[in-house]
């Protein structure tokens, strides 16, 4: 990665991240909505099992089946309002792609438009057709993905209140384990939705980003992962950054919310006819990175088993990071567990 491309890079990606952090602090509105209509009904609902000593099968009390009923239905309003800002979202955000990867593109290339147009390089050659396409493939994934919380937080209510009736012998203490136990739920399709949202928009940029680089092949060799290296990343991600890839390859294809990027790497500039020297690549050597840092780091981002394997030189540094397949979803870098690398 050139360094001019750095520039370009951390731009770009600001400008997704405002996308997906505001499209993430709408979703979260949203489903906070959820339970200041419902609680009202979890509380008077608590409040009879209260009032009651023999009433400790809840879930047969008119209060419950009301509160249950309401709870599905804002869920499902709060999963389809979700969607639709999520999906309005996707437009500018494949746009914004477009433009700043062809930005990217050009920071690869040398600073000569004389030589850059009798080489007939552009930079508006992105389909967008593609880029229609992509937008509509995203809102499919992301309503497949969706509807299913409603049905999971269902079961997952239904189940915990069952349980939570028949603990203790008190019960104004049962009385507030349900309206806990209804929260609970709640939070978890909140969760759900929020890896949903990230990830399906994050996916969708980087098949932006696919597109674009593909229209300039004639310039382009491949794509290198770029990831930041910091102790938050996981070590799946910094084990892949650097690495170059086909340009027709999907990725960088990470973990769920991965904020990981694709940079376009430009053939060599005198293949192109730029009888110019090109300047030394500023990709930061990941392994060398994780090396120099303190031991405490190390096993904050291997963990203490996986750190000790590689210490004592048992395991490679390609080891660390393993390809797994994700019914349903797609195949993803993941760190590689402790399990899978010690010896027989």
């Amino acid at each position: 990665m050139l360094p001019e491309q750095v520039a370009a890079t951390h731009a770009l990606r600001v400008k997704i991240d405002e996308h997906v952090d505001d499209t993430v602090r709408r979703v979260v509105a949203r489903w906070a909505d959820v339970w200041d209509t419902v609680a009202p009904l979890w509380a008077a609902a608590a409040q009879a099992a209260a009032d009651d000593p023999q009433a400790w099968k809840i879930a047969r009390a008119d209060r419950y089946a009301a509160a249950l009923s309401a709870t599905l239905e804002a869920l499902q309003a709060a999963v389809e309002d979700s969607n639709v800002t999520l999906t309005a979202t996707l437009p500018d955000l494949i746009a914004d792609t477009a433009t700043g990867y062809a930005d990217l593109i050009r920071t690869g290339l040398p600073d000569d438009p004389d030589a850059l147009a009798r080489l007939g390089v552009g930079f508006d050659r992105v389909d967008q057709d593609a880029l229609t396409q992509i937008v509509a493939r995203t809102t499919e994934r992301v309503t497949a993905l969706s509807w299913p919380i409603v049905d999971e937080v269902h079961r997952v209510l239904a189940a915990q209140l069952a349980a939570g009736t028949v603990l203790g012998d008190n019960p104004r203490t049962v009385a507030a384990r349900i309206v806990r136990l209804a929260r609970d739920p709640i939070d978890m399709g909140l969760a759900r939705a929020l890896v949903i949202a990230r990830t399906e928009m994050l996916d969708a940029y980087r098949e932006a980003a696919r597109h674009a680089e593909t229209a300039h092949r004639d310039v382009l060799a491949g794509w290198e992962w770029d990831a930041n290296l910091d102790t938050r990343t996981c070590a799946a991600c910094i084990v892949m950054h650097g690495t170059v890839h086909p340009l027709d390859q999907s990725g960088p294809e990470g973990h769920p919310q991965c904020r990981c990027a694709r940079v376009p790497v430009t053939k060599p500039w005198r293949e192109l006819g730029f009888d110019i020297d090109e300047p030394p690549s500023s990709t930061v050597d990941a392994h060398a990175w994780f090396d120099a840092q303190p031991d405490r780091v190390q096993r904050g981002i291997l963990g203490a088993g996986v750190h000790d394997l590689y210490t004592r030189g048992l395991v490679d540094w390609e080891d660390l990071a393993v390809k797994r397949a994700n019914p349903g979803w797609r195949d993803s870098y993941t760190p590689t567990p402790l399990a899978a690398l010690q010896p027989a």
